[in-house]
């Protein structure tokens, strides 16, 4: 791997400090930048509600890391397991740990990455200093997902080797083939899967210890003008065809438990997610005359959904996209459109115009089941999004001096 100064560094959670400081700058709020060719784009989909004066979903669980260099680029998105305070630390332990050991290893004077196998050496590394800093910090259950992008030996093409523990997916837009999935591997396409499950994390699964039932190292060859780019979950299922409502998936097939999880593990449902809404009840394939598809029919639709939308993009004469800013934007575009409906019922004022102590218990689930029942029927899953991209190619030379744009995507009434 070639070594180029002045490498340029994007990232909410990543210190330049020693150990001792490192909680204070863990612990800072949340950032949205964009580099010359590296694009980062966050957002909740999340409701506010009136009654309280302020938005659900706080604090952000999400959090990210890159590092861009001439013809290299490090990429690491982490996703809290649930909501709260620990959640959002153990995102940020993770993208600071991984993204720490990673800039150090890869890069440090005289390290030279002759294959593949040292890479993926060092991303392991990366996981296991992450999982290390979210214990030393206190934080509690974190998804992870990393890429280390970099240009092949005499060669115009480049290589991507990825890393992941959890629901955090990474992919490739190409404007040849479309879209892929690196990452692949890490789930079985082939059963229908419980989108309350992260199937892995980093963290005190049992106290201590991670959950890396789906811990999975992949890689693929892109070529100049392909995108990259690391999706949580907010964005990823929010393309499947069974949470936007236009199709069914077939009953017959189990949801699959996760593979190698202890039963304790999965009796504790540690790794459910309680802030999740994609999976909800089936509703008659008469009544409404969708299709019905099997689960690896449902991943298709899910890569061709993006592929449409990056290629064709929302209205009529809408070109491809040809950024990674392009591409951050129409993704949560996308994500905040589906979701409206669904923002909408939780923030009619009805539901909160009588106080929750003055409600009994039995008018309380009356509510909550019609709340419910009306969620269902509607798409979309809400949830923190964030996606990070980075388009492939030799960082230009003008680009010396870094500039950054710091904007913020928010989901209001």
């Amino acid at each position: 791997m070639e070594e180029e100064s002045g490498d340029r560094v994007y990232s909410t959670d990543l210190p330049k400090s020693t150990e001792g400081d490192t909680r204070e700058h863990i612990q800072r709020n949340k950032g949205y930048e964009e580099g010359p060719k590296g694009d980062i784009r966050a957002m909740e989909n999340r409701s506010f509600m009136s009654w309280k004066c302020k938005e659900e979903g706080e604090p952000i669980a999400d959090a990210f890391g890159v590092c861009l260099r001439k013809n290299s680029a490090i990429l690491v998105l982490a996703d809290g397991v649930n909501w709260g305070e620990k959640s959002c630390l153990a995102a940020r332990c993770a993208v600071h740990g991984c993204m720490s050991y990673l800039n150090s290893d890869l890069y440090h004077e005289g390290r030279v990455m002759e294959t593949t196998s040292d890479i993926f050496i060092s991303l392991l590394r990366s996981f296991h200093a992450a999982h290390n800093l979210i214990l030393q910090e206190d934080g509690m259950l974190t998804t992870l997902c990393a890429a280390v992008l970099c240009q092949m030996k005499d060669s115009n093409k480049f290589i991507v080797c990825t890393c992941n523990v959890g629901d955090s997916l990474a992919y490739v837009y190409s404007r040849k083939c479309g879209v892929r999935e690196i990452t692949q591997g890490s789930h079985d396409i082939y059963s229908m899967r419980d989108m309350r499950d992260a199937l892995g994390a980093l963290g005190p699964v049992d106290g201590q210890n991670p959950e890396l039932s789906n811990l999975t190292v992949a890689m693929t060859t892109v070529e100049p003008g392909d995108i990259v780019f690391l999706t949580s979950d907010g964005i990823s299922d929010n393309f499947d065809p069974v949470v936007g409502k236009f199709a069914l998936p077939k009953t017959t097939e189990r949801i699959a438990p996760m593979d190698g999880a202890s039963e304790d593990i999965q009796k504790q449902g540690l790794l459910h997610r309680s802030n999740s809404n994609g999976n909800e009840k089936h509703i008659s394939s008469s009544e409404f005359a969708l299709p019905v598809v099997e689960a690896h029919q449902r991943h298709e639709l899910t890569l061709l959904r993006m592929e449409d939308l990056l290629t064709n993009g929302v209205n009529e004469g809408d070109r491809p996209c040809e950024t990674a800013r392009q591409l951050c934007e129409q993704m949560l575009d996308f994500a905040t459109k589906l979701t409206v409906a669904k923002r909408r019922i939780l923030e009619d004022p009805e539901l909160y115009k009588d106080s929750a102590d003055a409600l009994n218990q039995l008018e309380q689930r009356r509510r909550r089941r019609k709340v419910g029942d009306k969620l269902a029927m509607v798409p979309g899953k809400l949830d923190h999004a964030t996606v990070v991209a980075c388009k492939v190619g030799i960082q230009p030379s003008e680009h010396s001096q870094v500039t950054t744009d710091l904007k913020h995507y928010e989901s209001r009434v």
